[in-house]
């Protein structure tokens, strides 16, 4: 970053290296049993919601919508409008090239999001792809995740969720783990 972070502030810095660390499955984040739900709000997916909801509650005020930088789109979005000043004020070449990537990142949330929407309203899955710090390298687990509501015949299920995980694992090759819940029963086939 060199020169732009006197420009875009070191507490900026901060919170998207904090916001990155929360987004990655490693060994500190193991115990969090709310781990997935966390990684759904801070990586943005529900931000539109969020807003949408404080519009019908009437509760427009900026306090509540300054609460969106604490997620990786609402805070690539804020840097984005600083860099796009930057870059009408300044020359800055570095901020250009920031400025694509942030553009770029966040064209692929909001993929993600269509994606999981559509994925959603459809077939009642939810897809993910979430980094995983291993002690040499990062690598992606892909999760899918689907609430079944009916079997075959129509009938209604008792709360039946499935969720597969996709890894590719160096020493082992790829993997595949699904994993089905029946109120409080597990059965897992590798």
């Amino acid at each position: 970053l060199g020169e732009l972070v006197s420009h875009l502030g070191k507490e900026n810095i901060e919170n998207i290296q904090n916001i990155l660390e929360s987004l990655m499955i490693s060994k500190e984040s193991l115990n969090d049993k709310l781990f997935l739900k966390n990684y759904i709000y801070k990586f943005g997916y529900l931000m539109e919601k969020g807003f949408k909801d404080a519009v019908n509650r009437g509760l427009v005020k900026a306090a509540n919508l300054n609460d969106s930088s604490q997620n990786l789109k609402g805070f690539l979005i804020k840097v984005s409008d600083k860099l796009k000043l930057l870059t009408e004020t300044r020359n800055l070449p570095a901020a250009e090239k920031l400025s694509a990537f942030i553009n770029s990142s966040l064209k692929t949330i909001e993929s993600h999001q269509v994606i999981n929407y559509l994925f959603q309203e459809h077939e009642g899955k939810y897809l993910f792809q979430i980094p995983i710090l291993f002690p040499e390298n990062m690598g992606f687990a892909e999760i899918f995740i689907k609430f079944e509501d009916k079997n075959s015949e129509g009938r209604g299920r008792q709360k039946q969720k499935c969720v597969m995980f996709l890894l590719n694992m160096d020493a082992l090759g790829d993997i595949i783990i699904d994993a089905k819940i029946v109120e409080k029963n597990i059965g897992c086939i590798c």
